[in-house]
């Protein structure tokens, strides 16, 4: 699996943003890669929700969010003591580019962390590397 190149078939994503455009424009991204299932939230609630449902492989998860925001969405994931979310992939996205942001994010158990705006192939790379980490496989991209 290369960086260009990838098996999103069996994959099951989860997008949670609010802004309608930014949703569509990366589940239309994770469609191009070939993605299984795609849904979408628009707040941490529906998040939560969806996730206690449906576990997904990948969660993508703006930082700004109306009910909340996309820390506190990666506390109570993180540090669920019930044992009601298994453990999965949390993509940050977010306007937001400093360091302190970006730290933050890792630091509340973020596996990787976009920056708005971005390509398709930014996508591709985050995704790669949380999926290879996931897999025990060393990603230097």
């Amino acid at each position: 699996m290369g960086p260009d190149r990838a098996d999103f078939t069996s994959f099951d994503f989860l997008v949670v943003e609010d802004n309608e455009f930014l949703s569509r424009l990366i589940t239309e991204i994770l469609h191009s890669f070939g993605a299984g299932r795609i849904r979408q939230v628009q707040t941490a609630e529906g998040a939560l929700q969806e996730i206690a449902v449906h576990a997904p492989d990948i969660i993508f998860c703006d930082w700004v969010l109306p009910d909340s925001s996309g820390l506190m969405l990666l506390r109570a994931l993180r540090r669920d003591n019930n044992g009601r979310y298994p453990r999965m992939p949390v993509i940050v996205v977010s306007g937001h580019a400093t360091d302190d942001h970006v730290a933050q994010a890792i630091g509340e158990g973020a596996d990787s962390y976009v920056v708005k705006p971005f390509s398709a192939r930014t996508l591709m790379q985050h995704i790669l590397k949380v999926v290879t980490r996931q897999e025990g496989v060393l990603y230097l991209g």
